[in-house]
């Protein structure tokens, strides 16, 4: 993603519909990061750019059609966040404590682009052709992938319990009711700990 100052210059030098809607998927995630979901209208987006109010429209017909195709990029950035921290993990324990780190991590450093994916109108429905988000698919199979003993069936509850105690402590953090003398960071770790004695994982 560019920096704000190469959106004027790169919409003027955009050649056909697919460039211009790649500036403008990039300026809207610039707005996001900088200031929140809340501050992206169309009328923002075209100062971003340079742009007349009414230009944005042309490529993107309501402010909800882009907030989806960022989200989606966003989600995809996310999933391949969490599969960077499992690739690099050769043992199952390691690999979910990677996992639960790079979960943890991804939202402190990203705040917005996390509320972006999980508390926005409309951010259950972007799904991959399993009918599931990426993230979730890499979560899901590092699981499976923990030997014969571990069933389908028990990788979909491991993954629902894992998924739920990491947003929950997100949560918390994201809304300041997390304290008691712990950092989030320190409670993710404790989290895969946790979780890895639950699981008995080998």
């Amino acid at each position: 993603m560019s920096d704000d100052g190469d959106f004027a210059a790169r919409w003027r030098d955009a050649h056909g519909a697919t460039a211009t809607r790649e500036v403008l998927c990039d300026a809207a995630h610039a707005l996001i990061r900088r200031e929140g979901l809340d501050a992206l209208n169309m009328r923002a987006l075209a100062a971003t750019v340079g742009v007349s109010p009414m230009a944005p429209y042309k490529y993107f017909p309501a402010k909800e059609s882009l907030v989806a195709e960022v989200r989606a990029r966003v989600r995809s950035g996310f999933a391949a966040h969490l599969q960077q921290a499992a690739v690099c993990a050769n043992e199952p324990a390691d690999r979910l404590h990677r996992l639960c780190t790079a979960y943890v991590g991804f939202a402190v450093r990203n705040e917005q682009e996390y509320r972006l994916i999980f508390l926005t109108r409309g951010s259950a429905v972007e799904s991959d052709d399993r009918g599931t988000t990426p993230a979730w698919t890499v979560l899901l199979d590092a699981l499976q992938q923990m030997g014969d003993h571990r069933s389908a069936v028990d990788a979909l509850d491991e993954a629902h319990l894992i998924w739920a105690t990491l947003h929950g402590l997100v949560m918390l953090h994201l809304s300041d009711r997390l304290g008691f003398g712990r950092s989030v960071e320190e409670l993710g770790r404790s989290s895969s700990r946790f979780l890895l004695n639950a699981l008995r994982l080998p």
